[in-house]
């Protein structure tokens, strides 16, 4: 008898222990399915309702970490559409400048930091008679040596890198005669 009584005694208890928990055990189950969902951005909302203050405590700070991440993913969307376009902007301006340097009649020339060729642009090779194995990745330097050994006097060629302008004749079927000038830049690149 004393075990029959004991046994209900207990289920009883689980029964009452179970009916007095179901809820907040519900909520916070409740809760941490939205706590998974919620990275989506979507800015979804718990309905708050009557429970305990923890429960409900914790509803408010999952809805406004909701509404945050929400918030941080629109201005994160804005800002990789406003660097896509910034972009697509940077690479029509490229393609134009690179159309005119290599279409220009002026032979150009541009060297990196590292004092190593970059660009060349036809109309340099042409006038100076130089083919581009002979001027891309090579040093400044070594492009200068060849055109002084173009020169008719060897003595006038002041230097690829001087800041005045002057002009070089050089020998050739065609005798040519160069204007050279200079120019430097503050940029990192070049």
């Amino acid at each position: 008898n004393t075990a029959v009584v004991a046994a209900m005694a207990v289920a009883g208890a689980m029964l009452l222990l179970w009916l007095f928990l179901w809820r907040p055990v519900h909520d916070l189950a409740r809760a941490r399915h939205f706590a998974v969902k919620m990275v989506n951005g979507h800015g979804e909302q718990l309905p708050e309702g009557d429970g305990p203050m923890e429960v409900m405590e914790l509803t408010r700070a999952l809805n406004q970490a909701s509404q945050i991440i929400s918030r941080q993913m629109h201005q994160l969307d804005d800002n990789l559409k406003q660097m896509t376009a910034h972009q697509q902007q940077l690479a029509i301006q490229n393609d134009q400048l690179g159309a005119i340097f290599t279409l220009s009649r002026d032979g150009l020339l541009t060297v990196g930091r590292d004092g190593m060729v970059q660009f060349v642009n036809h109309a340099f090779m042409a006038l100076c008679q130089i083919a581009p194995d002979e001027v891309i990745g090579r040093s400044l330097t070594d492009v200068a040596a060849r055109i002084k050994a173009q020169a008719r006097d060897p003595e006038a060629f002041k230097g690829l890198q001087s800041d005045e302008s002057w002009t070089l004749q050089l020998n050739g079927p065609v005798p040519r005669v160069l204007s050279f000038h200079a120019q430097t830049s503050d940029s990192a690149s070049v």
